[in-house]
């Protein structure tokens, strides 16, 4: 028998910041002008935003779906992302607002 991989539990969620950052992101991308170009969203489109606030690999991830023209938080789902969907932008902040 090999083994080819381990399974790595996530822990991000518990964060105690998890949960408001999740509520802020939601709020923020079901505005008009939450992204900086014009975007044409599909139904079902999924969204992953990765929070890497430390630079070691203290991560937070969240997930959402785009139905019926807004943004919802959706159960994070690593190998259903990487194996259905393709990487079409991606981006960093160079100035977040106060």
């Amino acid at each position: 028998m090999q083994v080819l991989g381990e399974l790595v539990m996530r822990e991000d969620f518990l964060n105690p910041h998890y949960s408001l950052n999740e509520e802020t992101f939601t709020a923020r991308l079901n505005t008009h002008d939450a992204f900086d170009k014009e975007i044409a969203f599909k139904e079902n489109d999924r969204l992953e935003i990765v929070l890497n606030n430390t630079g070691e690999g203290d991560l937070m991830t969240f997930c959402f779906r785009y139905k019926k023209k807004k943004w919802a938080v959706i159960p994070y789902d690593t190998f259903k992302l990487m194996s259905r969907f393709d990487e079409l932008d991606f981006g960093k902040f160079s100035q977040l607002e106060k």
